[in-house]
């Protein structure tokens, strides 16, 4: 019998050795040939992370301070005596969020909650900005529409891009700021060589409170520089034209000199006759199209005359009405107080009568001309184009 167990014995042996060396080394040299995980250790939040919070008011500034500043998030640890803590985060969060700078700054507000108990509640605020900081930061403030119009006058002839403002709630309205940039415009005929496409966002979207922010966005066409440049060339083009006129004229004859000259040293165009105005619309609708470019539109020819009537000192405005139901720019020129129709445009169509030194009469009636006349002086003078030009 005891000759029978040793093969057993002999085997157990075998294995024990196999498995303590052989097998050993076998494990050793896979183990070898792993790569052991990497883990990075998570940084634990500490008690001094949170700022502790009371009230709605104490959390509703320490929002306030994250939008200002523009802090992606934020904790807190808030004691309260409400039934559920999560009113007072979100009454918190809408309170700040339909304030002007809220709406303007923030896309939205999250609260992660992280602890929840009687009267405890710490939370992880995450705010996602739609705004840079220097849009945040560089909010202007204003108090009337007097300081709002001299802000919007100040962007046009800087060619500036952009500007956000906190205006009263009266005179936050698109169509409202939209007027004042296209009426400055219109008013001169130097200082601003283009009118820019307008984009006005106001925050909050509707009226709310005393005030809201008025985001304004200007597209030239050009970047800055040459809207510089550009300027300077138009100064020195009416320079050079009116260098060319005959000197002392009176006022009639200056202004017939100019209307005559314009007409016949500039090309008519109008949106429908040139497919390039769908690109070029901002050049030709200018005084700069007419005097460096010597192509216009009616509205190019009228801005012209206003740029060399500035340079005069001859008082003129811009006339933005209809000619045969088609939408049609025109000078007014006042001459010893009193106004008269000027289309440059039309001279050569019209003949000096019809289009120089015209009454509201005539461009009505007889011109078919229309515009609204509440917003332009009444055109009646004692002369016309026939009796004056002896």
């Amino acid at each position: 019998m005891g000759m029978v167990r040793k093969p057993g014995i002999f085997l157990l042996t075998f294995l024990f050795f196999l498995l303590f060396t052989g097998c050993n080394a076998l494990i050793e040299g896979e183990h070898l040939a792993v790569t052991p995980h990497q883990t990075e250790s998570v940084p634990t939040i500490q008690d001094e992370d949170y700022l502790i919070i009371t009230s709605q008011d104490e959390l509703e500034r320490a929002i306030w301070n994250m939008v200002e500043n523009r802090m992606e998030s934020g904790l807190f640890r808030i004691f309260h005596n409400r039934l559920d803590g999560r009113e007072l985060v979100d009454a918190a969060v809408w309170s700040v969020w339909q304030q002007p700078l809220g709406a303007f700054a923030a896309r939205g507000f999250t609260p992660r909650i992280l602890l929840e108990q009687q009267g405890l509640m710490e939370i992880e605020l995450l705010i996602s900005f739609q705004k840079t900081s220097e849009q945040i930061s560089g909010v202007r403030t204003v108090q009337s529409g007097i300081s709002a119009t001299a802000l919007l006058q100040q962007m046009l002839r800087n060619g500036e891009t952009y500007l956000a403002k906190k205006v009263p709630s009266n005179i936050a309205h698109v169509s409202f700021l939209e007027n004042i940039i296209r009426d400055y415009y219109y008013s001169q005929g130097l200082d601003v060589v283009i009118l820019p496409e307008i984009s006005i966002n106001l925050y909050p979207s509707s009226s709310s409170g005393n005030q809201q922010i008025a985001e304004v966005s200007l597209d030239f066409g050009f970047v800055q520089a040459t809207l510089v440049q550009m300027r300077e060339d138009l100064y020195q083009a009416a320079q050079d034209f009116l260098d060319l006129m005959p000197g002392d004229l009176a006022v009639q004859d200056q202004i017939t000199w100019i209307a005559t000259t314009l007409n016949n040293r500039v090309e008519h165009v109008t949106p429908s006759e040139d497919s390039v105005l769908e690109n070029g619309r901002y050049l030709y609708n200018t005084a700069f199209g007419a005097l460096l470019q010597r192509t216009a539109t009616s509205e190019g020819f009228a801005m012209a005359m206003m740029a060399l009537a500035d340079l005069l000192d001859i008082d003129a405005m811009i006339v933005q009405g209809d000619l045969d139901g088609v939408r049609h720019v025109w000078n007014m020129i006042e001459i010893n107080g009193h106004f008269y129709h000027v289309d440059v445009f039309q001279l050569s169509h019209l003949g000096s009568l019809y289009a120089l030194f015209v009454s509201d009469e005539v461009m009505m009636f007889q011109n078919n001309y229309s515009w609204d006349i509440s917003r332009y002086p009444r055109a009646n003078g004692p002369f016309r184009y026939d009796t004056i030009s002896d």
